[in-house]
């Protein structure tokens, strides 16, 4: 394995399906600290519950959010108000996605040398059974990706995949996509142990 990929050295766009919240904390965090120990910098794209849920991990493991968000090396802003502000009805509109949140990544890449981005806008697409708008949006992230450089971590719920149609659509999810990432096998996820595989 590459440890530029793991680190955000290089463009990786990741997809990952949680069993419930809890994996989904531990995932987050350890991307995030992955980051963090390097000097990277990251962006969570959360709902305001997940936000303040991995806030609070970070500042279990003893970072200093305060200080990381005021040098704008940690920014966690809310899913649902990302998305309002580039969706147009229930397709997400490239040039305003690209404006919103590609000048927050174009700030981050300028003053620091790795950047990590998590990212539920799509699983909050999905939970509200527009899977198009979801795709879309994952199209969009490869386009910002192929201007600019930070590994993505797009998080997903498992049960939005139940139903044999979603099923099919999580091929096409998949494609989207150029590694699935996988947690060590005792699902306990620290920093450092976060890896990928294919």
């Amino acid at each position: 394995m590459d440890d530029r990929d793991e680190m955000g050295e290089t463009n990786v766009h990741i997809l990952q399906l949680f069993d419930d919240e809890e994996a989904r904390c531990d995932a987050v965090t350890a991307f995030s600290s992955s980051l963090l120990m390097r000097d990277g910098a990251v962006l969570l794209v959360a709902t305001a519950e997940h936000g303040r849920l991995f806030d609070e991990r970070l500042r279990g493991l003893g970072y200093g959010v305060d200080g990381l968000k005021a040098r704008g090396q940690l920014r966690v802003v809310d899913a649902n108000e990302v998305l309002a502000s580039f969706m147009t009805s229930t397709v997400p509109d490239a040039t305003r996605f690209l404006d919103s949140v590609g000048g927050v990544v174009r700030a981050m890449e300028a003053h620091y040398p790795r950047v990590g981005v998590y990212e539920e806008m799509a699983d909050v697409l999905w939970a509200c059974g527009n899977r198009y708008g979801a795709l879309e949006l994952e199209s969009l992230w490869n386009d910002l990706m192929a201007a600019h450089k930070f590994t993505l971590l797009c998080g997903y719920a498992k049960e939005r995949f139940a139903s044999p149609e979603d099923r099919v659509y999580l091929r096409e999810l998949c494609v989207l996509h150029e590694r699935i990432a996988l947690a060590p096998e005792d699902s306990t996820v620290r920093a450092g142990d976060y890896r990928f595989g294919r």
